[in-house]
């Protein structure tokens, strides 16, 4: 965008009227001006050259200069002046106009360019501005769709576990009769039938109980979700020792050591971490080698963008491969068959879940052969702490916080 720019012909016509008027007024007042007849030629010379630029100025300076030798500078009528005093009166003149018509001259031209700069930026501000409208509109179109698309997810998700828990828990009454009465059957008719029918009894038997044991699984994960978490203050040095009391005949059974860290008191649901910690804990017991276990549930405190508690549990057990460590944690994945170690493939998916919803995270590393450690983060808050004098709990004769076997 440039500034408007005059006609060329108001410009000059403009310096040649400024010139006549300065000539018309000098002549008025010649006895008054004296020596300084230029005085007047030189405010016409400045005021052309601030209104037209360089041209005009140099025509208004050759006018004056022209004018002055004919009508005022003797011998009048000529332009042929012989006093040195009235050609050096006139070169000054010359060199003056000339000089502040080129910086008047100047002047327009870096003017034109601050006005073309400045338009050249206003268009680009125009268009930067509209681009910056489309994209944010393009933004809250997105946003309010991904909001959408969350809502629809976060309903579809409740309905899906509103679902599963009221299908499993319908499922249990008819499979709790189911299992009665195969169990039944095995006892009052073992050994009186066939081989065949004894072994169709004991598979009936076995999927029932498996089937069981799935539900109950089922309803385990879904009330994760379902039900309200009462969140409090939770010492969980108690929470892992009541973990241990209902672990204590796999522990016992398998010869299992259980050490632990003096472990915090966090902000949870005290049945859920009671649940995540069980859960592992009886993985590593469970997922043994030939050697006897031995687990260690360890805890640091993690600073960054959000200080955590950075639990884990680690043993000697039969490992992980890597690349199984994502797939361990969704729901019914398996690594071993039912013949090598029990289970639904579901118990891991529960831990996940737990974590995720009390805001941490959850991983495993490991080696297939060399144990595993899982490792899993709880948010800080501001009523959390770390200490050792939690009450330990009975166990093999003696009270103990540290050490379970």
């Amino acid at each position: 965008m440039r500034r408007p720019r005059r006609s060329i012909a108001l410009r000059y016509g403009v310096a040649v009227a400024v010139a006549a008027l300065a000539l018309f007024l000098t002549t008025q007042y010649a006895v008054m001006l004296g020596r300084s007849m230029f005085l007047l030629f030189t405010a016409a010379v400045m005021l052309s050259a601030w209104y037209g630029g360089f041209g005009p100025g140099v025509v208004t300076t050759i006018v004056g200069v022209l004018v002055s030798a004919f009508y005022l500078l003797p011998p009048a009528g000529s332009v042929a002046v012989r006093d040195p005093y009235d050609i050096l009166e006139l070169t000054i003149f010359l060199g003056v106009g000339v000089l502040i018509s080129m910086l008047n001259g100047a002047h327009h031209r870096f003017a034109d360019e601050i006005h073309r700069l400045n338009g050249e930026l206003h268009q680009r501000v125009v268009e930067r501005t509209k681009e910056l409208e489309e994209a944010n509109q393009a933004l809250r179109v997105e946003i309010a769709e991904h909001q959408k698309a969350e809502r629809q997810f976060a309903a579809s998700n409740a309905e899906l576990e509103r679902f599963a828990y009221v299908a499993s828990h319908d499922l249990k009454e008819p499979l709790r009769m189911v299992t009665s009465y195969t169990q039944l059957l095995a006892r009052r008719y073992k050994d009186r039938l066939d081989a065949d029918a004894d072994e169709f009894i004991r598979y009936a038997v076995d999927g029932a109980t498996r089937m069981q044991q799935l539900i109950d699984d089922l309803l385990a994960y879904s009330r994760v979700g379902a039900r309200n978490k009462d969140i409090r203050a939770v010492d969980c040095n108690v929470v892992l020792n009541r973990v241990l009391l209902n672990l204590a005949a796999a522990i016992a059974e398998s010869e299992a050591t259980v050490t632990h860290d003096p472990l915090p008191t966090v902000t949870g649901d005290a049945i859920q971490l009671m649940q995540l910690f069980q859960n592992l804990i009886g993985n590593a017991v469970k997922f043994r080698g030939e050697r006897a276990p031995r687990v260690h549930v360890g805890v640091a405190r993690q600073h960054g963008a959000q200080d955590d508690w950075l639990f884990s549990v680690s043993d000697n057990g039969i490992g992980i491969e890597a690349q199984y460590a994502e797939r361990i944690f969704m729901m019914f994945q398996r690594l071993h068959t039912r013949e090598e170690y029990a289970g639904t493939g579901i118990g891991l998916a529960i831990c996940k879940k737990i974590v995720e919803g009390h805001g941490g995270r959850i991983w495993v590393k490991s080696q297939l052969g060399r144990g595993a450690t899982f490792y899993f983060t709880l948010p800080i808050s501001s009523g959390d702490r770390q200490d050792g004098d939690a009450k330990g709990i009975v166990w093999g004769g003696m009270a103990d916080s540290e050490t379970h076997r």
